[in-house]
């Protein structure tokens, strides 16, 4: 910025007052400048870093912003001052006192917002930080482990495939990606479901000391509280203590839940899903909390970046019960076509308005089989937030 700024002004000067020299050096300075202001900040960031330290990085595809929460909370009952960070669902700054407030963003996310968080976790004298792994690209999770955060502890949650079109469709591309938050000599803290080839290597390479801890892969919230425990108990905190601090922490905004919720003059059992948002975590979710036998529908919000993710939840739930209600909320009949090639009668599947006002709500649940579990799926923003707003008014819909 700044030396497009030196820049501009040079390109607007008259041709006949300024020589090649001039021009050269006003270009020579403006580099040194830069490079001198990016050297300050550096060894600002490097600094901070310093005074605090305890420094938890949770990275993995699923259960990232959960484990944060859970494990800023068990070190908070420990004594600890922790400042922490969730950027999944919505991005949140969890304050010394465990109350959190919104990521104010002008823009894009960017992993240079680490930066401020640091520079926060420092003024307030924290002694902690727990992060959650803010990028997808291997290039940016590695800039976010080596500069930005510089974990002495690693959390990894799970590394299941996701994110095809930045990554590819390798099986262990994930794996691969997550793999570079690993640095030399933390402290890796790895769930079983994470043991993989691409991550274990790493760990190796980087004389890491690593610690598994047994999780069954198949409650997402027990997996999350195992490692959260595993990481508190490190730094001595009893597990009675940060049990019962963890309970009393902020669920997150995209946590799964399964409740009874009233619409009108209707009631269905909603499974809100719409966070886990690749194919093999929900079918986790449908095998543990879907009954053998009962009916149910799928509201899909797709996300239009992810194309190939939303053909790969159409299969997946066309395998599952091809019969069911499917709700999408978007207009793009394409996605309708392809919801019917997979198996979809063309009768059971309806395209929705985005927007989700109460009369679209209404109308869908309406549609809803007697009995049937109506199951969020794809993506939490836009639709998805929209509509468990709705849902969770004080005045039902």
């Amino acid at each position: 910025m700044f030396e497009l700024g030196f820049s501009t002004a040079l390109m607007r000067w008259p041709d006949a007052g300024v020589t090649h020299e001039v021009r050269f050096f006003v270009t020579l300075l403006t580099a040194v400048l830069t490079c001198a202001l990016l050297y300050w900040r550096a060894r600002a960031h490097r600094s901070r870093l310093s005074r605090i330290p305890v420094r938890i990085h949770v990275a993995g595809t699923r259960g990232k912003s959960a484990t944060v929460r859970l494990i800023a909370a068990g070190l908070r009952a420990g004594g600890h001052r922790v400042v922490a960070k969730v950027t999944g669902t919505r991005p949140r700054l969890i304050l010394p006192d465990g109350t959190d407030r919104r990521v104010g963003r002008l823009g894009s996310p960017a992993i240079r917002e680490q930066m401020k968080l640091v520079s926060y976790a420092a003024s307030v004298g924290a002694d902690a930080i727990v992060v959650e792994a803010m990028a997808i690209q291997p290039e940016y999770l590695h800039a976010l482990e080596y500069f930005y955060v510089r974990a002495t502890d690693l959390v990894i949650t799970n590394v299941r495939p996701d994110h095809h079109e930045q990554l590819g469709t390798a099986p262990d591309a994930m794996a691969k990606a997550v793999a570079e938050c690993i640095a030399p000599g933390q402290r890796l803290f790895l769930a079983s479901a994470a043991r993989v080839p691409p991550v274990v290597d790493r760990a190796s390479q980087q004389d890491c000391e690593v610690l598994i801890i047994e999780t069954n892969d198949a409650d997402p919230h027990e997996d999350n509280r195992q490692l959260a425990l595993a990481v508190c108990r490190q730094y001595g905190v009893p597990d009675e203590a940060a049990e019962q601090a963890m309970r009393s922490a902020y669920a997150d905004t995209g946590q799964f839940t399964l409740a009874t919720v009233t619409v009108g003059d209707r009631q269905v059992d909603f499974a809100n899903a719409f966070s886990c948002n690749d194919v093999e975590s929900f079918r986790r979710l449908w095998t543990r909390y879907q009954p053998s036998g009962r009916g149910a529908a799928f509201l899909l919000n797709p996300r239009v970046d992810r194309p190939i993710r939303t053909v790969e939840f159409l299969k997946h739930l066309a395998r599952l019960t091809p019969s069911a209600q499917l709700f999408i909320s978007s207009r793009d009949l394409t996605i309708r076509r392809r919801a019917i090639a997979q198996g979809f009668a063309a009768e059971m599947v309806h395209l929705i308005s985005p927007r989700m006002t109460v009369p679209t709500v209404r109308s869908l649940v309406a549609h809803v089989p007697e009995g049937a579990i109506l199951w969020g799926v794809g993506n939490y923003a836009g639709a998805g937030a929209r509509f468990i707003t709705l849902l969770q008014q004080d005045s039902p819909c």
